[in-house]
């Protein structure tokens, strides 16, 4: 089949600062197309990756990313899927990118865009950005945050399922949020099913970095005494107050049967256990994203709260 003639494949890149909940919308939207053909390209900020492994729960197909950020320096490792995607002849419904908090969208919406060669094989649907309701202001400090909300189409209100229309209402005006952009869970299907995405605005810039953020990844085998890591989050998020943007991880406590999911966004933490995560070694993968951590002396100290072997 020829180029002129293919149906584009259409893309929806999903964007939002550090731990706004990206992949949880994510997994909410692919179970609504049990039937769908979706690749996911699943982007982390850390060499380790722990969303994929999360999005891997899916029946879907999933390429990680995690040797650096879509927008920059593993831009080309993008194109190279997308390429391989094209000579293999895919049959995939629709592709799904995860884009890491830090990202500024505008660099990946650009691919998908005349003249770039991209565009004639794919379609740019929707950049929808997730609002954090819980973080939003601390976020909105971040530098890149500001270009995620100037390039996308669509906003999606995290952490916010309590709030009622009213509530929501006041959220967006004091925000400055355009309140008609803004989806819920009943809108999910109508809106990823259509084009919203319109062009770039000249004003968006394609440059904005994110040098300033330092990022530990720690992967290592054991089991945790619950007690002993509860206690030293406490002090570290303590003595880095402020200076944590995000935390993640898969952990194994001891006497546990299952491993238990690790989230947080500065000092909002949460432990989920997960029975799907299945793994013959036990294996604790964990991600801090700050400023002025001090990597050895962490990594240190999260191996002493692990617990002795029992003889």
């Amino acid at each position: 089949m020829s180029k002129s003639i293919m149906k584009k494949v259409p893309i929806t890149v999903f964007t939002g600062h550090l731990g706004s909940g990206k992949t949880t919308l994510i997994q909410k939207l692919l179970a609504l197309y049990p039937d769908k053909k979706v690749l996911v390209i699943e982007n982390e900020f850390g060499e380790i990756g722990i969303d994929g492994e999360i999005l891997s729960q899916n029946d879907n197909a999933l390429v990680e990313l995690n040797s650096g950020c879509v927008c920059c320096n593993i831009q080309s490792d993008l194109e190279l899927i997308l390429e391989k995607f094209i000579a293999d002849k895919s049959d995939f419904d629709h592709i799904i990118i995860e884009a890491t908090g830090v990202a500024n969208p505008a660099k990946i919406a650009r691919q998908f865009l005349s003249p770039h060669y991209l565009s004639g094989f794919f379609e740019l649907n929707s950049i929808i950005c997730l609002l954090d309701a819980l973080h939003f202001d601390k976020h909105r400090s971040m530098p890149e945050f500001e270009l995620q909300l100037l390039t996308s189409d669509t906003y999606y209100i995290s952490k916010a399922e309590d709030l009622s229309k009213e509530e929501r209402g006041s959220f967006c005006e004091k925000n400055g949020v355009n309140e008609e952009r803004v989806i819920d869970d009943q809108d999910l299907k109508i809106w990823f099913e259509k084009k919203s995405f319109e062009n770039l605005s000249d004003n968006i810039s394609l440059k904005g970095g994110h040098h300033h953020y330092q990022k530990l990844a720690f992967e290592f085998e054991g089991e945790f005494d619950p007690f002993t890591l509860e206690n030293y989050l406490n002090v570290l998020f303590m003595q880095y107050m402020g200076s944590i943007f995000r935390s993640k991880g898969v952990l194994y406590f001891r006497k546990a049967p299952h491993p238990v999911v690790f989230q947080g966004v500065f000092d909002s933490l949460s432990f989920d256990e997960s029975q799907k995560l299945k793994e013959k070694t036990k294996r604790n993968r964990i991600i801090f994203i700050g400023k002025d951590l001090n990597e050895e002396k962490i990594e240190a100290s999260l191996k002493n709260c692990l617990a002795e072997e029992e003889k």
